[in-house]
């Protein structure tokens, strides 16, 4: 991979320490920490990836940010450790990728399904931080620019 956010997001000096604290990444625990870094830094709300049969319970399977339809793609961004994706995209990899069948985008998600996950407030302002001092603050149509859309993710 190859787009900034990615880079940026499984660089050694950003991601080791986490995973050294935590023992896991983005993708595997860490999701959670990383969405709120970016809320803290972009704005925008919290959403999750979850499966059809679970979507009633407390529960998700990875947590995204959501970003409002304010960019040239006319519907809402999302933007994980992975980069930018539309809603569609993004359903579309946790289908074909992560195998999740029939996955469901809850926006907003429900607070109440991150009660019990791995939490660090102070870990998602330092990530906040660090996002800042090397991205700026995008705003828009420059979020695919400036963080990348991911290759697995249809460009538009």
């Amino acid at each position: 991979m190859n787009n900034r956010l990615y880079c940026f997001a499984h660089s050694h000096r950003i991601l080791t320490p986490f995973a050294r604290q935590f023992s896991c990444g983005w993708f595997d625990g860490g999701c959670f920490i990383f969405a709120r870094a970016l809320q803290l830094w972009l704005g925008g709300r919290l959403a999750v990836i979850v499966r059809q049969e679970l979507f009633d319970e407390r529960t998700f399977d990875h947590a995204v940010l959501g970003l409002p339809d304010d960019t040239d793609f006319h519907e809402p961004l999302y933007v994980d450790a992975d980069g930018v994706a539309t809603a569609y995209d993004l359903l579309e990899y946790w289908r074909t990728r992560e195998r999740l069948p029939d996955p469901a985008l809850d926006d907003p998600a429900d607070p109440v399904r991150f009660v019990g996950h791995l939490e660090k407030e102070s870990w998602s302002c330092w990530l906040a931080q660090e996002l800042k001092t090397r991205f700026g603050m995008p705003q828009g149509r420059e979020l695919p620019r400036v963080l990348g859309r991911t290759p697995h993710r249809s460009t538009v």
